[in-house]
C-alpha cells in the first residue's frame, strides 16, 4: 500500500477511535465540512488538509503526538502505537 494511503487509513482509524460516542454529523458539524468529507477521512479515502487536521484535533482532542506516532509507525501499528495482536 502505498505510504500516503497507509497514513490516511491510520489517521481514520485514529479519528474513528476519538470520536468516541458522537455521531460523524457531530464532528464534521464541529470543524464545517460535510458529513461525507468527514466520512471518508474515517475510511482513510482522502487526507484532511493541514488546517482541517488542526481543527479535528482540536475537536477530538488528539496531540501532536499521536499525529506523529502514525506518521512513525509500521504497518504491524495501530494509531495509538500499540502493536495489533496476532
Amino acid at each position: 500500500m502505498p505510504e500516503s494511503s497507509t497514513f490516511a487509513h491510520r489517521l481514520g482509524a485514529l479519528l474513528r477511535e476519538r470520536r468516541g460516542g458522537r455521531t460523524q454529523a457531530d464532528v464534521s458539524a464541529s470543524v464545517g465540512i460535510s458529513d461525507s468529507t468527514y466520512s471518508d477521512y474515517e475510511r482513510g479515502n482522502i487526507t484532511p488538509s493541514f488546517e482541517m487536521l488542526l481543527s479535528l484535533f482540536e475537536v477530538l482532542d488528539i496531540d501532536a503526538a499521536e499525529l506523529l506516532a502514525i506518521l512513525d509507525g509500521d504497518d504491524d501499528d495501530e494509531p495509538n502505537g500499540h502493536e495489533k495482536a496476532a
